[in-house]
């Protein structure tokens, strides 16, 4: 941390130059984390409900994004905190929804809530060869998820390119390769500075999950052989069906 000239009461100025590590940060912080678990802990005890109520944890905030405590909402909770919400605007996402509840609904209009009961399309990936591996067929009942695993195809890979597709099997049948007409791209997912290994000595674990408002959330965890996980991605594409 370097802040030159900082000023005085006596309007003298200094330097400021000191480094601070993430453990004697983490140090510092480590009461007011403990508090802000025993508050949460209390919440839940006086709410009637437990843990395995929970569903889901939105963190909100720029604390949200310290590993340490979204390491003990993880040892709380028994899950990790959602990734694939921005916390920095998930308050005023919340404001915005309050406040459209105070609307008049007599004189104003919204736009169409989008709801499907099934996938309108297949949804996958890219694999090698440019084929295209279907992970959620169409007319999968909705909500849906599914895990893929998959390996490195060359030694010492470093990086990994995930691309999703989709393509009406109803119009285009036999479109295989993510090439053929009808395939659609939708996403990719790029993870980068990967341990290197052998081919085999790395799982990559591909998370699909289709909800009924047509958003597709991709998350991608990279596990060595004993199921430890080396890196994590996440992506949400809000309109999957194009």
């Amino acid at each position: 941390v370097e802040i030159p000239n900082l000023i005085n009461s006596d309007s003298s100025s200094f330097n400021v130059s000191f480094e601070l590590t993430r453990k004697k940060f983490e140090g510092e912080i480590s009461e007011i984390r403990k508090k802000s678990i025993d508050i949460i802990k209390n919440l839940i005890n006086n709410s009637g409900i437990s843990v395995s109520d929970i569903d889901e944890i939105v963190m909100a905030g720029g604390s949200s994004k310290i590993p340490s405590i979204r390491q003990s909402l993880k040892d709380t909770f028994g899950k990790e905190p959602k990734q694939s919400i921005d916390t920095s605007v998930v308050i005023s996402q919340g404001g915005a929804i309050e406040a459209i509840k105070q609307w008049s609904e007599k004189t104003t209009i919204q736009d169409k809530i989008v709801s499907n009961p099934t996938a309108l399309k297949d949804f996958g990936i890219e694999i090698k060869g440019f084929n295209f591996d279907v992970l959620i067929p169409q007319d999968t009942a909705l909500p849906f998820s599914v895990t893929k695993e998959y390996s490195t195809e060359k030694d010492n890979q470093e990086v990994i390119s995930i691309k999703t597709f989709q393509r009406n099997s109803s119009l285009y049948p036999e479109a295989k390769k993510t090439y053929d007409n009808g395939i659609e791209f939708v996403d990719e997912i790029k993870i980068e500075g990967i341990p290197p290994r052998r081919i085999g000595e790395l799982v990559i674990k591909v998370i699909f999950e289709l909800t009924r408002d047509d958003s597709l959330e991709i998350n991608v965890e990279i596990l060595d052989t004993n199921g430890n996980v080396i890196q994590k991605e996440s992506k949400l594409k809000s309109e999957a069906s194009k």
